[in-house]
């Protein structure tokens, strides 16, 4: 059970890299669920368990990036409180 949870975050993970990597050398309009599918090896459709549409891989990749501002910006203290 934890290999395929493992295995699932894992496939999250990649196609997360692949869709920024295109996003960024394409633009967001250019880039399909197609092309992210044929960067990582994967069917369309194996994109498709995972995020609903472009939209839901984009937002997912803003949950990325704010929370590593967050972990960059604002300093921690021993409570893990922000301050």
């Amino acid at each position: 059970m934890e290999k395929k949870l493992k295995h699932k975050e894992d496939l999250r993970t990649l196609i997360l890299e692949a869709a920024k990597k295109l996003f960024v050398q394409e633009g967001y309009e250019a880039t399909s669920i197609r092309k992210i599918a044929k960067e990582i090896g994967f069917s369309p459709t194996t994109i498709y368990l995972y995020y609903k549409d472009k939209s839901d891989i984009v937002y997912a990749l803003h949950q990325v990036g704010f929370g590593i501002l967050r972990d960059r910006f604002f300093p921690i203290d021993g409570r893990g409180e922000c301050f």
